[in-house]
């Protein structure tokens, strides 16, 4: 009976030791498929940030080549449609006639307005400013 009850207590162990072993193997493999996915999404994360990062990127420099080209052509366009300057004869007096591209600035002030004039007379005549009721009690 002694044998026995050895051998079956060396068993149970034996057997203990077995579905540890188990136990222990199912959690090592739960947690490397847990780990792998954890990393497989974190990379899919990245990849789809970064693809959206590049598609904003692409789509705002397409934007701008678009608006880039337009402003070009439409600059272009009236630089060709501008008129030629020609020269102007600036002193018609003498022999060797003098000869400028660059035409006198069009101006249509007066060298003193009249606003300007009075200002010193308009300010001396503006009545002072009223005080409020409420402040002056």
């Amino acid at each position: 009976a002694v044998v026995s009850t050895q051998s079956t207590g060396k068993k149970r162990r034996v057997y203990r030791e077995a579905l540890q072993d188990r136990r222990s193997y199912l959690i090592q493999t739960g947690l490397r498929c847990w780990a792998g996915s954890v990393t497989s999404a974190e990379e899919a994360r990245s990849r789809a940030a970064l693809q959206a990062v590049t598609q904003q990127t692409y789509r705002a420099n397409e934007l701008a080549l678009k608006w880039g080209k337009h402003w070009y052509n439409v600059t272009k366009n009236r630089r060709e449609r501008r008129p030629v300057l020609k020269p102007i004869i600036v002193n018609k007096t003498t022999a060797e006639p003098t000869v400028s591209l660059f035409q006198p600035a069009k101006t249509h002030f007066t060298e003193t307005p009249k606003f300007y004039e009075n200002f010193k007379l308009l300010k001396s005549t503006r009545p002072a400013p009223r005080v409020p009721k409420f402040l002056s009690s």
